[in-house]
């Protein structure tokens, strides 16, 4: 066995060790803004044009739904929620069409061992995308528009 399989862990580990940073400076830098709510924000709250997200909303999808980022939708966090769908969809997608292809058209190579690659790879990256969820439980407190989760 080659060593994608260790390459494609070692990039996953180095995006969810990028990702918790940045989550984690983000935090850090709000707290150091006193952790405030914006004017704006806080009179479309008071007045109630803007609704807070439920915190035990988030944390319900990501522990159930996290590896497809529909906590982050929920969150209105489109760009963490896009990325860990299309993570996880594609490994999915594409690692089972290889299979699927590679059995219709014989070839040898992958049937011998790219099921090996496709077990291996798939369930790396969907668990890593479980952690980046465990991680937001964590980290995130507010929603994509910077309100406060109740």
């Amino acid at each position: 066995m080659g060593l994608g399989p260790f390459v494609v862990l070692l990039i996953l580990v180095g995006v969810i060790i990028f990702r918790f940073v940045k989550l984690r400076k983000r935090n850090s830098s709000a707290e150091q803004k006193k952790e405030s709510i914006e004017p704006e924000i806080l009179q479309a709250i008071q007045n109630g044009s803007v609704r807070p997200k439920s915190r035990v909303g988030f944390v319900l999808f990501a522990i159930f739904f996290g590896a497809l980022g529909i906590h982050n939708f929920y969150a209105l966090r489109i760009k963490s929620a896009v990325t860990q769908l299309l993570l996880t969809l594609f490994t999915g997608v594409a690692l089972g069409a290889l299979t699927g292809i590679a059995f219709a058209v014989k070839w040898a190579w992958w049937l011998e061992n790219g099921w090996l690659v496709a077990a291996i790879v798939e369930p790396v990256v969907i668990l890593g995308v479980w952690i980046w969820s465990i991680v937001e439980i964590c980290v995130v407190s507010r929603d994509g528009r910077g309100v406060p989760m109740q």
